[in-house]
């Protein structure tokens, strides 16, 4: 019978770095896409789609990756599956709340009240947060 060896306890700091990263990424996705991509209609061939494409799809892309890097800085693997989980977390209930409070339009229907937009906001919001917890952990 072998004795299990515990596990060296992981700094605060490191734990606070695995979970900055992916935030970082997604807040300047977030600060890209609203700052510059809304006040940017066209200069000449550098539109909102083309920034959209190159700038905000790549670091949202990226966060996951960043996520699943950054719990090899914990060396704890329960505890780096947890700071993934809680991003995921943050990227669910932020997709949900964003999207529930900007979306005016299901398909052709006008929505009348923004109660309307909570079964899509709550679908497309589990949907990412799922997304970001499956390829993070995928990339762990």
């Amino acid at each position: 019978m072998s004795a299990q060896i515990p596990a060296p306890p992981v700094s605060r700091a490191k734990v606070a770095l695995a979970a900055a990263l992916p935030f970082l990424a997604l807040g300047l996705a977030y600060l890209a896409s609203v700052a510059i991509s809304a006040s940017v209609v066209r200069v000449g061939w550098f539109d909102r789609a083309w920034f959209g494409w190159t700038v905000v799809v790549p670091l949202l892309l990226a966060a996951p990756g960043l996520a699943g890097m950054a719990s090899f800085v914990i060396g704890n693997a329960p505890l780096a599956k947890g700071v993934i989980w809680v991003v995921s977390l943050f990227v669910a209930i932020f997709t949900t709340y964003r999207l529930g409070v900007t979306l005016h339009q299901i398909g052709c229907q006008v929505l009348t009240d923004q109660l309307q937009a909570v079964p899509v906001a709550v679908t497309v919001g589990l949907a990412a947060g799922i997304a970001f917890a499956v390829a993070a952990s995928g990339a762990a």
